[in-house]
């Protein structure tokens, strides 16, 4: 997800300054995200079903915007192989 949101960012800015800027800014918000709520040894991770509800609206973003970025489908792959790893999810 992250190298997808790095490789998202840096395609969606107008120029090479707001491309990394972008690619950087989302990163660092999914991996702050992550660790802060979402990971097995976060300090306030979240109760499973608002867990997975932000699993979910991380992909579904991540896939929007790979997608946007004219990367149609690996958007959809990366949608479709989110989407499985949330249905077998055991956590």
């Amino acid at each position: 997800m992250l190298a997808l949101l790095a490789v998202a960012g840096a395609r969606l800015g107008t120029n090479p300054a707001t491309s990394v800027l972008l690619a950087v800014v989302l990163v660092a918000v999914v991996a702050v995200v992550w660790g802060r709520w979402l990971a097995p040894r976060a300090a306030h991770r979240l109760a499973r079903a608002p867990r997975l509800g932000v699993k979910a609206t991380l992909f579904a973003v991540t896939a929007v915007l790979v997608i946007a970025s004219g990367l149609g489908v690996l958007g959809v792959v990366f949608a479709v192989v989110a989407a499985g790893s949330l249905a077998w999810a055991r956590d």
